[in-house]
């Protein structure tokens, strides 16, 4: 145990000891909040984990985004600065980000069940919209090039979709064990507009 090490495992132990009735309530109390702090610790961390692949993932998309503009005949004249900020726009509008989430929707994220579940909602939808809105822009530029790049992000966009419903219907059929003549059955009492819908 290093120095450091034993001042912090005195202080934890004595911000408790006028706390306590005996050596024994003295001793849970200090191991209590010494697992307390480890627990946080590791939290902190666990966020720092969640918010590098998060970054990380973004700043490759930022950079894949300005390669795929800079072919883009619109953007030909354009300065490197122009560039990597339409980039990082676009990358905004595509990805969730819940910094764009509406006030109303932040403070609704708060709520314990579902707060979650709505922001994940609302950030989905807003970014397939996004997504929708660059796939016709570039695809009325009427160039080989915009048209390719529509292409390609017509292409991701019904990947990301097709691949989210694959992975809501197993797992429904995993956790809740309903086999797929299960869901025909349970289809057949729907109203028509609903039939082919994803259960959750």
């Amino acid at each position: 145990m290093t120095t450091a090490e034993l001042r912090k495992t005195l202080e934890i132990y004595g911000s408790v000891i006028d706390e306590s009735n005996s050596l024994f309530d003295w001793m849970n109390k200090g191991q209590a909040k010494m697992m307390k702090d480890l627990a946080l610790k590791g939290k902190d961390k666990a966020i720092l984990f969640y918010q590098s692949a998060d970054t990380i993932g973004k700043f490759v998309a930022w950079e894949m985004e300005q390669a795929k503009l800079r072919k883009l005949p619109t953007y030909k004249g354009k300065s490197p600065q122009a560039i990597r900020e339409e980039a990082a726009k676009r990358v905004r509008m595509t990805m969730p980000t819940y910094s764009e989430l509406p006030q109303t929707l932040q403070e609704f994220r708060r709520q314990p069940l579902v707060g979650d579940f709505m922001s994940f909602a609302y950030e989905a939808m807003r970014t397939q919209i996004n997504n929708i809105k660059l796939i016709t822009k570039e695809y009325k530029n009427n160039t080989p090039e915009s048209k390719s790049y529509a292409r390609q992000r017509l292409l991701g966009l019904m990947t990301v979709t097709a691949g989210y419903s694959a992975l809501f219907k197993a797992l429904s059929s995993m956790w809740g064990d309903v086999d797929e003549e299960e869901q025909k059955e349970v289809r057949s009492l729907m109203a028509p507009w609903e039939k082919n819908s994803t259960f959750l």
